[in-house]
């Protein structure tokens, strides 16, 4: 089973604020946005 970045977000929903989710929403936005500029991805990162 593959976990999207959808589920984990929901997931993280249940247990956090919503100001808690905006900023995790944030740095996993700018994680993945600095990592795809420095390597090419095998896998696309929207399905």
């Amino acid at each position: 089973m593959q976990v999207t970045k959808v589920d984990f977000l929901s997931v993280l929903g249940k247990f956090l604020t919503p100001e808690e989710m905006t900023s995790i929403e944030n740095l996993i936005g700018e994680l993945l946005s600095s990592k795809a500029s420095q390597f090419d991805w095998s896998y696309p990162l929207s399905e």
